[in-house]
C-alpha cells in the first residue's frame, strides 16, 4: 500500500519507492530509504504527510501528497 493509504501512528517499513531518480535522491537526503522503519503521524486526504523515523528521536518530515503516493510501505 502507499504511504497515503496507511493508518497514522503505526510503525511502517518502506518496501518500495516508485519515483524518478531526482525524487529518490531527495528522499535519501531526507533519510528515507528502502527497509527503513517510519511512523506516519497524520492522516490528510490531500495535504502533506508527516512522518518520523521509528527508532530515533528524529525530526518530523513533511512529504508532499503526490510523492507520498509513490512510497510503498507495509505494517511492521
Amino acid at each position: 500500500m502507499s504511504l497515503t493509504e496507511a493508518y497514522p501512528e503505526k510503525k511502517l517499513r518502506i518496501v518500495e519507492i516508485r519515483s524518478g531518480r531526482e525524487a529518490r535522491r531527495k528522499l535519501n537526503a531526507m533519510g528515507l530509504h528502502i527497509d527503513d522503519f517510519i511512523i506516519k503521524l497524520n492522516s490528510s486526504k490531500n495535504g502533506p504527510v508527516l512522518l518520523k523515523n521509528a527508532f530515533q528521536d528524529s525530526q518530523i518530515l513533511a512529504i508532499g501528497h503526490n510523492l507520498a503516493q509513490k512510497i510503498f510501505v507495509e505494517y511492521e
